[in-house]
C-alpha cells in the first residue's frame, strides 16, 4: 500500500505571489514549482505551488465559498470564520 500525502493549502488575500517570493528567500532549497495567474489580470495569482524540504505547498487567494481559516480537509464553513 502506498502512503499518501497531505499537502498544506494556504491562502493569501493578494499576495500569494509575493509570499512565494518570501519563502523561497527564507528556507533554503526552496523553489517555485506552479504559478498560474488569472487570463485577464496577469498580477493576480490565480494559484500556485512551492517546494520546499520535500513538502509541496499549494497556495491560492481565498474564495467567497471558502473560508480563510480553513486548514485541513473537512472543516465546516461557519459565519464566524467565513472571510469579510
Amino acid at each position: 500500500m502506498q502512503k499518501s500525502k497531505t499537502a498544506p493549502f494556504l491562502t493569501f488575500n493578494g499576495n500569494a505571489e509575493e509570499a512565494m517570493r518570501f519563502y523561497t528567500s527564507v528556507f533554503p532549497g526552496a523553489e517555485v514549482t506552479k504559478l498560474v495567474h488569472y487570463e485577464d489580470d496577469e498580477n493576480r495569482v490565480l494559484h500556485g505551488a512551492l517546494a520546499c524540504a520535500g513538502q509541496e505547498i499549494m497556495l491560492t487567494p481565498p474564495s467567497h465559498r471558502l473560508p480563510c481559516t480553513l486548514a485541513c480537509l473537512g472543516c465546516v464553513p461557519t459565519s464566524s470564520n467565513l472571510c469579510t
